[in-house]
């Protein structure tokens, strides 16, 4: 009886820490960095296809 009660407080732990997502979200909030649109766009030269290194799934990526 014993032993069920602990596996099942361990089993719910470990599915606890497995799919919650609250510390990852604390930890992409902080560190977060904000641009504004035109330091992005100056530091790309305004988005020029000279500075696109390509695309990925975020969409393009510029040196």
């Amino acid at each position: 009886m014993l032993l069920h009660m602990v596996s099942q407080v361990s089993l719910s732990y470990l599915i606890h820490t497995l799919f919650s997502h609250e510390d990852v979200d604390d930890e992409m909030q902080s560190t977060e960095l904000q641009f504004k649109f035109s330091t992005i766009s100056a530091a790309t030269d305004n988005f020029s296809e000279a500075n696109k290194l390509g695309e990925g799934g975020f969409g393009s990526v510029y040196k």
